[in-house]
């Protein structure tokens, strides 16, 4: 998906020719702004709202030997035959002439719902990659996490960044978020995402001109 960008790019680049940082660390840190605010604004499904249309009413928890906390447990699910997902592996067993007994299926539903429950937050999770490297790589003043967090990032990386000067002399920064299925989510989270950042430049370029003025009349502060 394109999102438009000329009057961004204009922006940066003229607050890049001013600004304190290094050319190579103000588009990184441009970077990093940008994949973290597309991640705040990225959406993610509502839980408690899927757990009530799969029909979990509660979950069974038992307290842990090991921590001494509640460790919540297998899914207390109402009507579970009544359930899409049991619904969907019941036809696909039939489809496939190899039908199921009722335990088998109770199983494979189960399976099937906390999939989906897993799957919640896993087109978001595509920025963090990119927010990880970038926060690693850029002046401890600009490091963020952008409240992303590790325990969101479930089997293989779903996402990239490629920072300006690495892993050669570069002069671009590419990121991206690879989960499939995302364009339609991330495309506008990443345009109004820009928007802010473009924000955060205005402002940058407006401290510069403050600055210099300033310095021009003999350091006095310019209001």
């Amino acid at each position: 998906m394109t999102v438009p960008s000329g009057k961004f790019r204009e922006q940066m680049e003229t607050c890049a020719k001013r600004s304190t940082l290094g050319f190579r660390d103000f588009i990184n840190v441009t970077m990093l702004k940008i994949v973290t605010t597309s991640y705040k604004l990225t959406r993610v499904a509502d839980r408690a709202k899927i757990e009530r249309r799969l029909g979990i009413t509660a979950y069974k928890t038992s307290i842990s030997k090991k921590t001494g906390k509640y460790v919540r447990r297998k899914a207390v699910i109402t009507g579970l035959e009544e359930t899409v997902a049991y619904r969907i592996v019941q036809k696909r067993a039939q489809e496939a002439g190899a039908p199921l007994t009722t335990k088998q299926a109770d199983t494979a539903a189960r399976r099937m719902i906390g999939a989906i429950l897993r799957s919640v937050g896993f087109i978001r999770s595509g920025w963090i990659p990119a927010i990880q490297k970038l926060s690693r790589i850029v002046p401890a003043r600009d490091r963020t996490d952008g409240g992303a967090k590790r325990s969101e990032v479930k089997g293989r990386p779903k996402g990239y960044v490629i920072p300006m000067g690495a892993p050669a002399p570069r002069m671009i920064c590419e990121a991206g978020n690879t989960t499939k299925v995302a364009a339609d989510i991330t495309g506008p989270a990443v345009a109004q995402a820009m928007q802010q950042v473009q924000g955060w430049l205005e402002k940058k370029l407006k401290e510069y001109m403050e600055r210099e003025i300033g310095a021009a009349i003999g350091g006095k502060t310019v209001k």
